[in-house]
């Protein structure tokens, strides 16, 4: 299995933090011939990374809640272009791993489970923001009107 400073010094320029994740990691003892996975923090523009990682030999695989998933032989990148997903889905990794889920699909219902409260919970804090702001538009608008 790659360390974490191999990892990051393999996505040199794309990777801001990276921790493994995926059946090797959580599931004790560990399945033989599963592929080994890392999810990633990156700040670079997705095209960035997309055009990076296909250079380095990886292919994009999917896309989930803000997280692109590559793959080069048995090695996946799961890519976070944000910090809350990124540490969502490490909050969901060790939750597993706490737990020793074993079976795949308990591990996936999981992970979906916590993804989907942190977008869920993010939606909300936009939502709010963008109420919040609104709120200081019409406040700002009636008291120009009120001293018109």
């Amino acid at each position: 299995m790659e360390n974490k400073a191999s990892i990051l010094e393999m996505l040199r320029g794309i990777a801001i933090d990276a921790h493994p994740t995926g059946s090797l990691y959580i599931c004790n003892p560990p399945p033989q011939g599963s592929d080994e996975d890392w999810v990633i923090l990156s700040g670079s523009n997705v095209l960035f990374i997309r055009h990076s990682l296909q250079e380095a030999g990886f292919r994009y695989d999917d896309n989930y809640n803000f997280i692109d998933s590559y793959r080069k032989n048995n090695l996946n990148l799961l890519v976070a272009r944000s910090r809350i997903y990124y540490e969502t889905f490490i909050e969901a990794t060790e939750l597993a791993k706490a737990r020793n889920i074993l079976g795949r699909n308990e591990r996936v219902k999981l992970f979906c489970s916590v993804l989907d409260d942190s977008r869920k919970t993010t939606i909300h804090w936009k939502f709010r923001t963008v109420l919040d702001y609104m709120s200081k538009v019409r406040y700002s608008i009636e008291s120009i009107l009120r001293h018109r």
